[in-house]
C-alpha cells in the first residue's frame, strides 16, 4: 500500500465499526491460520495459500497503518482461539 492508503486504512482501523470489519476480513482470508489440510486436492491447497497470502498482506498493511490497532487485532484473535 502506498503512503495514502494507508493512512485510510488507519482512519478506518481507528472506527470501531471499521475495526470489527477489518478483523472479519482477515478471519476469513485465514491471516491467522497454520498448516494446511493434506487431505484436499492440490488445487485446494493453492486457493487456500492464496486466500492466506492476501491476508498476510492486509495484516502486513495493518502493522504499517497502525501499531496499536495491529497489536490489538493480533490480541483479539489470541483471546477468541
Amino acid at each position: 500500500m502506498i503512503k495514502n492508503e494507508l493512512q485510510d486504512l488507519a482512519n478506518v482501523l481507528n472506527n470501531p465499526y471499521g475495526f470489527k470489519t477489518i478483523y472479519r476480513i482477515l478471519k476469513k482470508l485465514g491471516a491467522f491460520e497454520i498448516g494446511i489440510n493434506r487431505e484436499t486436492s492440490t488445487k485446494e491447497d493453492y486457493l487456500t495459500l492464496g486466500r492466506r497470502e492476501q491476508g498476510a498482506w492486509l495484516l502486513r498493511c495493518v502493522l504499517n497503518a497502525n501499531k496499536n490497532k495491529y497489536i490489538e487485532i493480533v490480541e483479539k484473535e489470541s483471546k477468541e482461539n
